[in-house]
């Protein structure tokens, strides 16, 4: 077994911390239509949940997103129409660590959010911002005509 004083240290443990920011400045896109169809935007977000093991895990907070739209550099009311939650879900058989909670026999590791907005359409020059609030990632999509 190897010690510190043998080689002169003192043993040690370096523990490295990054500390995201929650971005300011929405991400911005910007899109021409060709028809006056509605217009049905997603956004959505995929979070791994590493923390089913844990006996105590942190607080989870919900993704949301702060949406804006332009039409010809006019804003545009979005409706909100439907939010979306789904998970991906293992049966623990055997918990992992050993400091884990025994009782857990289910293991929450995936969750999808997604929200759907919809709107009037027109021809013409758009603008949509989003301003992502508790997600590292989001993807988004943008359907201008019948969603179905």
């Amino acid at each position: 077994m190897l010690t510190g004083k043998k080689y002169g240290y003192d043993p040690q443990i370096d523990l490295n911390f990054v500390i995201r920011q929650q971005p300011s400045v929405p991400y911005a896109k910007t899109f021409k239509t060709r028809t006056a169809d509605p217009i049905t935007i997603e956004i959505s977000t995929y979070t791994y949940s590493s923390d089913s093991w844990l006996r105590y895990p942190p607080k989870n907070e919900n993704p949301s997103f702060e949406l804006n739209l332009k039409y010809d550099s006019s804003p545009v009311d979005m409706s909100l129409v439907k939010i979306t939650q789904r998970g991906s879900v293992n049966v623990g058989w055997s918990n992992f660590p050993v400091w884990s909670n025994n009782d857990a026999i289910y293991q929450d590791n995936d969750r999808y959010y997604t929200e759907t907005y919809t709107m009037p359409g027109a021809i013409g020059d758009w603008e949509l911002t989003i301003l992502p609030k508790n997600t590292e990632n989001f993807e988004y999509s943008i359907t201008v005509g019948d969603s179905e």
